[in-house]
């Protein structure tokens, strides 16, 4: 049975969008996973300070994971050793894989070695409204802890490279519905044994299991990367001058998170937690949808650019990015419209309260503001390193930071000088009379530097491929119809509904909820058919030909 389970994951993928349906599942089943796991933080904790300390500790080890580890990223590893695999072969392939894995491992253990040192003094200028408090204690020792995550982590991402290059998408699928796997097990097994360490045991665990599960299929392709002396110090230096711009455009934007997060810490009691159960949740399309489509696109990309085709390469990012415009806009006015009901059927159970419910669904809905430029921006960043033009993207990359910054910093000044803009975002939100109501600025910051991030990215775009230009103008604009008409009609519902069923129960906000959202997409979809849209006339094509087996011509992709 294990070996059919083996063989089944090892089987090969070829079409993009093939990849990306595999990709989407994988991910939906992570993100319900994680749903779980955040269920189970928010009914055993509630949004207090343990679960400040537990995602503020996380901000440091995902610094180092991104601005280090990323140096040997997909984008990076997947050209290069796809090249040496074509060109020189499985032994110059391995003995690139070993001086990457050795190289990697050393700036890793280097700078966890600093941050693992001054660990009390890092955790008192980040997080000033934790590390003062009675769980300063707690958030050193699970900083220290998560530290080694990134070491899993770069592994395992050395691995994905192999992984993905062979097409073996179903392994790269169940890798991160593992990784939350662990910290569900973490949080059930090991917390009551281990208090708030047991959490980052779980962490730990599924991040093994993350990498674990592509050891395998690597080894038998003789590719499984070990320590080794003999560096080859000219493939260092190429990945580095493709890398290190896109680690640190990477190390900048956790930068602007960690910002965010410390001013969360010294706004209220709870704020890091109520704003990163938001995050997680406006994660789920980002996730389904932005993720999927780019990670599968990437390779697509990397080898048509390679091969000179730019045709081929624009008709392939373009079709990207369609589907991804198309399935944005819904789920954005869904997200927005339909809030409250999402935080609370997800978190609404045993310490988590309506006042949680409410700060975090208005942090919600401020994140939702920004996931079409998000899932976008994922792609847009893709294409740029496929390209090789990777100082664009970190430029891009700074400005939309100090964007996020400064709108976090200034914003949370205005909101608390002048009354009437709190009471603009009170209202407008529905959280009058709640304590803690600033922390809505940071979400708005965030949203705001991702549009910019995404304008910015369009605008070079259309300059550096002028004579292909992308032709998005019809995609969004009947996306965004549907969802407009999507959102008042579902809003309609809300309160129809909530004259049907007791809100005070789990099942009547569900079905109040569901119901609501299911006449929203109705209305959507009618719009969509009304105005021949091409994507929703190649899903109702793709669903026929599913169901009754028919041969039916779908429009052809651009």
């Amino acid at each position: 049975m294990i070996q059919r389970l083996f063989r089944f994951l090892g089987r090969d993928v070829v079409s993009i969008h093939h990849a990306a349906y595999i990709l989407v599942l994988s991910a939906f089943l992570s993100q319900l996973l994680g749903l779980f796991r955040d269920r189970l933080l928010a009914s055993s904790f509630g949004a207090g300070q343990l679960l400040d300390v537990y995602y503020a500790a996380f901000k440091v080890q995902d610094f180092i994971f991104y601005s280090i580890a990323s140096i040997l990223s997909l984008v990076v590893l997947i050209p290069l050793i796809e090249g040496a695999l074509v060109n020189e072969g499985v032994e110059r392939a391995k003995k690139l894989l070993n001086t990457l894995f050795t190289v990697s491992f050393v700036l890793i253990a280097v700078v966890s070695f600093l941050a693992f040192s001054f660990a009390p003094e890092l955790a008192r200028f980040l997080f000033p409204g934790i590390a003062t408090g009675s769980f300063s204690t707690e958030l050193v020792s699970l900083m220290r802890l998560l530290l080694l995550s990134p070491f899993i982590f770069s592994f395992s991402g050395l691995l994905a490279s192999v992984v993905q290059i062979r097409g073996r998408f179903y392994i790269t699928a169940l890798s991160p519905v593992l990784y939350n796997l662990g910290i569900i097990l973490g949080i059930i097994f090991l917390y009551p044994h281990f208090g708030v360490l047991g959490l980052g045991y779980g962490v730990l665990l599924g991040a093994f299991m993350h990498m674990a599960i592509q050891v395998p299929f690597v080894v038998r392709q003789g590719l499984l990367p070990r320590p080794t002396f003999e560096v080859l110090w000219g493939d260092v230096r190429s990945v580095l001058s493709l890398s290190t711009v896109r680690g640190l455009a990477l190390g900048i934007n956790q930068a602007s998170l960690i910002f965010l997060t410390g001013l969360a810490t010294v706004i209220a009691t709870g704020g890091v937690a109520v704003m990163n159960f938001a995050h997680n949740m406006q994660n789920i399309p980002l996730a389904l949808i932005g993720g999927s489509y780019s990670i599968a696109t990437f390779p697509v990309l990397s080898k048509f650019f390679s091969k000179g085709d730019t045709e081929a390469f624009m008709d392939q990012l373009k079709s990207a990015a369609r589907h991804i415009i198309f399935w944005s806009f819904p789920i954005m006015a869904l997200f927005i419209v339909l809030r409250a009901q999402i935080v609370r059927v997800i978190l609404g159970s045993g310490n988590f309260s309506w006042e949680d419910t409410r700060l975090t669904a208005a942090c919600l809905a401020l994140f939702a503001v920004s996931v079409v430029a998000q899932s976008l921006s994922l792609l847009f960043v893709r294409a740029y390193y496929a390209t090789g033009r990777n100082k664009e993207a970190l430029y891009i990359g700074i400005i939309s930071g100090l964007v996020t910054v400064g709108i976090a910093y200034f914003g949370l000044k205005a909101f608390t000088a002048h009354t009437y803009i709190q009471f603009f975002f009170e209202h407008l939100l529905r959280i009058e009379g709640l304590e803690g109501t600033a922390i809505v600025i940071l979400p708005l910051a965030f949203s705001i530097g991702a549009l910019v991030n995404t304008t910015l990215f369009m605008v070079l775009f259309h300059y550096h491929f002028r004579s292909s230009p992308l032709k998005l103008q019809g995609t969004v604009f009947h996306s965004f119809a549907s969802s407009v008409v999507m959102g008042l009609v579902a809003y309609q519902f809300l309160d129809y509904f909530g004259s049907l069923f007791n809100l005070s129960t789990f099942v009547g906000v569900f079905l109040q909820g569901v119901l609501s959202g299911i006449f929203g997409v109705t209305a959507g979809a009618v719009l969509l058919y009304m105005l021949k849209n091409r994507e929703f006339l190649e899903l109702l094509a793709a669903f026929r030909r599913r169901f009754t087996k028919e041969e039916i011509v779908a429009p052809q992709e651009v």
